[in-house]
Order: structure tokens, then C-alpha cells, then sequence
């Protein structure tokens, strides 16, 4: 319903007919609840939803050609134990990728993942060796304790 004052509002509204002698309706009965507060809030609400809906897909989108990006970075990763010189053992741990930038200080990171790298080196009494020919390599040789 339109008000004189151009204002919207919304009804809900229940009747029911009375129905009189010789089974003939003759009066009807109604209530009718004003329910425009509620359904602005449902405009509200579904504008809302599609807004969100629409973030929700544009963020998708860009995690989906950043996880791509990755991927591509990444390449394969291989691991590899094998025996080395003079009853050492070689670990490698490598990937295709497009590898660490050039000044990029390996032996001091920042990052928890290389800390660890050294650390492990370190625990097996062995030394880490970088190569950045093809992706990314670190190789750990250490004593064999055969």
C-alpha cells in the first residue's frame, strides 16, 4: 500500500468469511499486521547476499590464478637419499621452479624452513650445498653411520 505521503508499506493480512443462516457468506473477517520494517530488512538482507556472493566469487577467482601462479613456481619437488663419497650420504630436496633470487643469503635466513634446513645439516654433522641452476637444490651431505 502507498500512503498520501508516497511512503511504501507492506501488509499481511489473514481473512476469513463468516458465513451466516442458510450456509450463505455474509460478513467477512480481517486482521492485516504491518510488515514493512520486515520486509526492508529482507531487501536489505538480499542486497547484502549478493554483494557478499560477489566478493566471494572475485576472491575465488583470484585465489584460483594465484594457486595456478604457485603451482607454477613450485614445478616438481624431488627428494632424493642416496650414497655419497666416502661413506657419506647425500640428501637432496630440490624443485623445478623459478628458484631463490640471486641475492637471496641462505645461510642466514629469515624464514623457519631454511633455519631448519641448517639445523638438520648441523645435527648429522654434515654441510649444505645450494645450486640454483634448474629451480632450487639443497643437497646435505653428511657421514653415514653405518
Amino acid at each position: 500500500m502507498i500512503y498520501p505521503s508516497g511512503e511504501e508499506h507492506w501488509f499481511y493480512t489473514i481473512k476469513r468469511l463468516i458465513i451466516g443462516k442458510g450456509g450463505k457468506a455474509n460478513q467477512i473477517l480481517g486482521v492485516s499486521i504491518d510488515i514493512t520494517e520486515r520486509k526492508q530488512t529482507e531487501i536489505e538482507v538480499m542486497k547484502y547476499r549478493s554483494h557478499l556472493e560477489k566478493l566471494v566469487a572475485e576472491r575465488t577467482t583470484i585465489l584460483s590464478h594465484t594457486n595456478e601462479l604457485l603451482q607454477q613456481e613450485i614445478g616438481e619437488i624431488l627428494i632424493k637419499l642416496c650414497p655419497g663419497e666416502n661413506n657419506s650420504c647425500n640428501l637432496l630436496v630440490s624443485d623445478n621452479g623459478i628458484g631463490l633470487p640471486l641475492e637471496f643469503d641462505w645461510e642466514n635466513p629469515s624464514t623457519l624452513s631454511l633455519k631448519l634446513v641448517n639445523v638438520l645439516a648441523r645435527q648429522l654433522g654434515g654441510r649444505v650445498e645450494l645450486d640454483q641452476s634448474k629451480g632450487t637444490a639443497f643437497q646435505i651431505t653428511f657421514p653415514s653411520r653405518s
